[in-house]
């Protein structure tokens, strides 16, 4: 197998830079040595096994890591916060969030894209501005209005970092919803019947 082959074949798994070379370095290792051994075929087919079950195994878990790191994300948010979120959620005057305006086209693209690359760890770098009422917004930036449940965007185009922004903010509503003592309660009920 060429470098250029095996280079191919681990960027579609996400492993650290150093793990994929060490892989490339051992099939490069593992094919010399299947060309001077060519008319054993039964060490070829074992070798080739080999390689296929250790770089299934090393992408199964870099694929759970990735799946996880929003799940780590979420977790990692004290407590307190996520209650505080949980109370935005369930004293907002409408059950679904609204926004000021529409997106426009090139931020309904964007924010498609980033929904994706949240899930795999492209995360904002701040969180998003929030206020009790729409006055106290500061002018010309993303802010999430608490009582109304709106995102009160600004006239320009968005940036991609708050467009994250929104993202975060929704994936965070979503967990402190889902860790409310009622959402637990009727977990456990649910688990209950189950069994």
């Amino acid at each position: 197998m060429e470098r250029y082959d095996v280079v191919k074949a681990t960027e579609q798994i996400h492993i650290s830079e150093e793990m994929q070379e060490e892989i490339i370095m051992n099939v490069q290792n593992h094919t010399k040595n299947l060309e001077d051994q060519k008319r054993n075929w039964k060490r070829r087919a074992s070798a080739a096994a080999v390689a296929v079950l250790v770089l299934g195994a090393v992408s199964i878990p870099a694929q759970a890591v990735v799946k996880n790191m929003v799940l780590t994300r979420m977790e990692s948010i004290p407590r307190e916060e996520v209650k505080e979120i949980n109370d935005i959620v369930q004293s907002k005057l409408s059950e679904a969030d609204e926004f000021s305006r529409e997106y426009s086209e090139s931020e309904a693209e964007r924010y498609k894209e980033f929904w994706q690359a949240y899930k795999e760890g492209k995360f904002p770098e701040n969180d998003i501005a929030q206020a009790d009422k729409a006055e106290d917004a500061p002018e010309g930036t993303l802010c999430y209005i608490r009582p109304t449940g709106v995102f009160n965007l600004p006239d320009r185009e968005m940036t991609d970092e708050e467009i994250l922004e929104i993202i975060d903010f929704q994936h965070k509503m979503s967990y402190a919803v889902s860790q409310s003592p009622a959402a637990q309660k009727a977990r456990a009920e649910m688990q209950t019947k189950q069994e």
